[in-house]
């Protein structure tokens, strides 16, 4: 009986670090009937981690390269982020310029320092220009001979592997490779307030 409350304790320390944990002792606990034995319980609760982790497995990754002046920056990104926000989250490479870090609409699509050149459209969504894509880009400084592959990185969800080409200026709106920008959160988890397509990451 003591090693079966032991095995319990660490299977609850288990699941505390799993997103189901609330879940899992909901299933386990408050449904279960009286007379429900230790045997059982802890069955339930390697069911129900089995279950988590098959979740977590499930979740899909995508690989995003990069291109700079530098070179390729490749990094993984997770289904159903916007190119934005994978790219800020994973801290490497930002799709805005210089300043433009600083300065710019945090997701909204106003501002369009976010322009980036898409390889593949049938690896994001939407694979057109959405309504504040179309109402951003036909604006200066991104003119008439613009690529028709450019795209708001915070509009852009990634749904395949992806080649993105960001170019220099501080709309990205010149001809030449830009530099690698640092990702840089300013605001913390405020970077992504406005972003509501991009799944969260705990």
């Amino acid at each position: 009986m003591k090693s079966n409350l032991l095995m319990l304790i660490n299977m609850i320390s288990l699941l505390r670090k799993s997103r189901s944990f609330h879940l899992s002792l909901n299933l386990v606990f408050c449904r279960r009937p009286r007379a429900t034995s230790a045997s059982t319980t802890l069955t339930r609760l390697f069911s129900a981690l089995d279950q988590d982790m098959n979740a977590n497995d499930a979740v899909q990754k995508h690989i995003v390269e990069w291109k700079t002046s530098d070179g390729i920056i490749s990094f993984e990104a997770f289904d159903g982020e916007t190119l934005r926000t994978a790219a800020l989250r994973r801290g490497i490479v930002s799709p805005h310029n210089g300043r433009a870090r600083l300065i710019n609409c945090r997701g909204l699509g106003t501002c369009g320092t976010c322009a980036v050149e898409v390889e593949t459209m049938d690896s994001v969504e939407p694979r057109q220009r959405n309504a504040v894509e179309r109402a951003r880009l036909k604006f200066p400084p991104h003119g008439e001979h613009q690529s028709p592959n450019l795209r708001l990185a915070c509009q852009v969800q990634i749904r395949g592997d992806v080649g993105v080409t960001k170019r220099t200026g501080f709309w990205g709106q010149y001809s030449d490779l830009a530099k690698p920008s640092q990702a840089e959160t300013y605001f913390g988890d405020y970077e992504f307030i406005l972003d509501r397509k991009s799944p969260s990451e705990s």
